[in-house]
């Protein structure tokens, strides 16, 4: 399935109502930066990961939502997330997947993240079509030819971030 679109939605999830939003899961680090110690230069190259996300209900996984921790020194912690109350700035990025997909307590998915200098994405590279059915979005992304597209974007730009 391709990844969710570049375009985003900003939130702050703290501040909507419960019933609008149902976490599946629980959080699942895509990355680490250590700014302190490691060259620019490879921070902007970029990665692609494949991570295990295991659900904690059953759901309409729709979107994923992103945030960030930011560990200042030994003790001091900024975090943008939604466990953050009293947050003023920094929202959440939203990014909706193409099509919902129907997920069970227990089951274990593949989530693929990447970033480049300039944006993080996330998808579900192995969705089953029978997960799908009488859910809204754009099916049309599991049609063999767009799904082997997809694989050969992603080869792509995994190819371009491995160094030299």
């Amino acid at each position: 399935m391709p990844f969710a679109p570049r375009a985003h939605t900003g939130c702050k999830l703290q501040r909507r109502p419960t019933e609008e939003h149902t976490p599946l899961g629980p959080p699942l680090k895509l990355f680490d930066f250590d700014f302190a110690r490691t060259p620019v230069e490879q921070l902007t190259q970029g990665r692609a990961e494949i991570k295990p996300l295991e659900f904690a209900r059953d759901g309409l996984l729709t979107a994923f939502l992103i945030y960030f921790e930011l560990h200042t020194d030994g003790s001091n912690t900024f975090s943008n997330g939604p466990h953050q109350a009293k947050l003023v700035a920094w929202d959440q990025s939203v990014r909706y997947l193409p099509v919902e997909v129907r997920v069970s307590r227990g089951q274990r998915m593949p989530i693929s993240a990447q970033h480049d200098f300039e944006a993080v994405r996330v998808g579900v590279p192995q969705v089953d079509p029978s997960t799908v059915a009488g859910c809204v979005g754009h099916k049309e992304v599991f049609d063999p030819k767009a799904q082997r597209a997809q694989l050969e974007q992603l080869k792509q730009v995994e190819a371009r971030m491995r160094p030299p």
